[in-house]
């Protein structure tokens, strides 16, 4: 039987990691036999990629804990050649051995920086969350994917009852729900969409120009905190030229997705009040229709 890992011991773990990346020492991880370890979508060798970079450890650190196993998340900062970046990754520790690696470098200086000038998660994050109140692995999972599913094709027309009315999303930091000052959303020039909740967006059907996510792989699920850590690939295929919001107006996305273009995200979700209370999103581009290596390898295994 497998060692148990408390919260503690998995968010030393964590720390570690990152120790030993700032170090560009992997000698100094216990790696088991056999492990797999994906940077950005690509596998490499422990030692290569962000590890010759990476030079500094930043402010913010989300992390997110899998008891039952033995894995560990971290959404948060890092400095690469001095200059700010996201370092996020999840471990998978099996017998105080590292089996499974999966990290995204998110160079974007400004979103780093906005979370080191926030400093720490939101307290919601940090809640345990009382027994009585939590929902299930199975049903964390469940959020997750009916936030997926209805983002995907995005009509307007689902049932979006999963939102708390509280809800709030965070992208790199940036608050994108609920905002009340003037603030455009992503690539697009609308600002109204930023000022609605999570549920008044997707019933606008704005989301449209998403036409798929895939290779969703929910790699922590955290039942204390009642939170979720997922990896999906976001797929944008070129050719969603407008769409017919449910009030009737018409948008035209922006140029950005004239183009086929794939977004490889981690997305964090937080489920309080048996609803979908908060979200935390990262992502990056990658090359359209880009698959998981780690997937890929399960796929491979049970086939």
């Amino acid at each position: 039987m497998s060692m148990r890992y408390s919260r503690d011991e998995l968010e030393r773990w964590a720390d570690r990691y990152l120790e030993a990346v700032v170090a560009d020492d992997p000698g100094r991880l216990p790696w088991a036999d056999r492990f797999e370890y994906v940077e950005n979508n690509q596998t490499i060798p422990p030692g290569e990629g962000a590890w010759a970079t990476i030079d500094g450890i930043g402010v913010y650190h989300h992390y997110y804990a899998d008891l039952q196993r033995g894995r560990v998340g971290h959404i948060g900062t890092a400095r690469e050649n001095g200059v700010p970046c996201l370092y996020n990754f999840f471990l998978e520790i099996v017998d105080d051995r590292i089996t499974k690696v999966e990290t995204l470098v998110i160079r974007d200086a400004v979103g780093a920086r906005r979370l080191d000038t926030q400093g720490t998660p939101h307290d919601v994050w940090l809640e345990t969350e009382p027994e009585e109140d939590r929902v299930s692995r199975e049903e964390l999972i469940g959020f997750a994917n009916k936030y997926f599913s209805s983002l995907e094709f995005n009509d307007g027309l689902g049932d979006y009852s999963f939102f708390h009315k509280d809800c709030d999303r965070y992208e790199h930091g940036k608050r994108t729900t609920n905002v009340t000052e003037e603030q455009s959303y992503g690539h697009s020039g609308d600002t109204s969409f930023t000022r609605l909740s999570c549920e008044e967006q997707w019933k606008t059907g704005f989301m449209g120009f998403v036409t798929g996510i895939r290779e969703r792989n929910f790699v922590v699920v955290d039942e204390e905190r009642q939170a979720v850590l997922a990896i999906a690939m976001f797929d944008h295929d070129g050719t969603v030229r407008s769409i017919r919001l449910t009030n009737g107006r018409i948008v035209y996305p922006a140029p950005y997705f004239d183009v086929g273009r794939t977004t490889h995200i981690m997305e964090g979700f937080k489920v309080k009040y048996r609803k979908l209370y908060r979200i935390e999103a990262t992502m990056y581009e990658v090359p359209y229709g880009a698959t998981s290596p780690l997937l890929a390898a399960e796929r491979r295994r049970t086939a």
